[in-house]
Formats: C-alpha cells, sequence, structure tokens
C-alpha cells in the first residue's frame, strides 16, 4: 500500500486563535512504501526542512529521511540515513551554519539513540556499524 505525505501551509494565527486559514500549496512526497514526517522546519532561506522515517528509500528496514524544499514545497534533495535495521528521524533543526542536526533512533541492538549533525546539502559522515 502506497501512503504519501502531504504538507499544507499558510495558516494565520492571531492572539491564540486561528484567525484565518487558507491552503496556499500542497505537496506529496513519497515512494512505493510507507514514509512519515515526524518534524518541520521553516529554513533561514524560507524553504522547509522535513524530517522523518522512510520504507521506500534507502538502504536498511527503514531509514532516517531528511528532505529540504524551497518556499513553494519543491525539493530540492533528498537525504537518506541509516544501517540495516529501523531508523527514525523524529526531530530536525537548523544550525547557524546553515547545517542540519537530526535527533532519532539507531536500529542497531536494541533502538539506540542517534544524533547526526550535516552540512547544508545534507551530507554527513558515514552510517556507524553496530
Amino acid at each position: 500500500m502506497k501512503k504519501n505525505i502531504s504538507i499544507i501551509m499558510s495558516c494565520i494565527l492571531a492572539v491564540g486563535l486561528i484567525s484565518g486559514c487558507s491552503k496556499t500549496w500542497t505537496k506529496i512526497y513519497g515512494g512505493s512504501s510507507d514514509d512519515a514526517f515526524f518534524s518541520v522546519q521553516q529554513t533561514m532561506d524560507g524553504g522547509y526542512i522535513l524530517a522523518g522515517l522512510t520504507y521506500s528509500y534507502g538502504a536498511g528496514l527503514g531509514d532516517f529521511w531528511l528532505i529540504k524544499t524551497n518556499a513553494n514545497g519543491i525539493k530540492q534533495w533528498n537525504k537518506t540515513f541509516g544501517g540495516s535495521g529501523l531508523d527514525w528521524a523524529y526531530s530536525v533543526q537548523q544550525t547557524k551554519d546553515g547545517g542540519y542536526i537530526l535527533a532519532g533512533s539507531y536500529g542497531a541492538g536494541y533502538s539506540d539513540a542517534w544524533l547526526i549533525k550535516t552540512d547544508a546539502k545534507g551530507n554527513a559522515p558515514p552510517t556507524p556499524t553496530p
């Protein structure tokens, strides 16, 4: 079964109340298997960074999934990180140097905590081996 993720942007919040909400764009990202995002943040350039889990791409059972988009949700690049087990990215933040820091779990052993620091294009050192 194919499951994709869509992002709907542009709800205007004022004093804790929704004063207006309009769909300005919707994008679907994903492959032929289950994929999900657990964290999204607007980047310094006005785009978005999304982090989660992909079963469609990568090297293992499931891998960290990192996508960078422009302000209109058009994918600029796509990265996966992981080993042979199930790896999930739960959180992503842009760092002052323009790179990204991801936190999640690594499927080696009994699901260890995993922290990855990337450069601005999502490149990181090789995945550790158990």
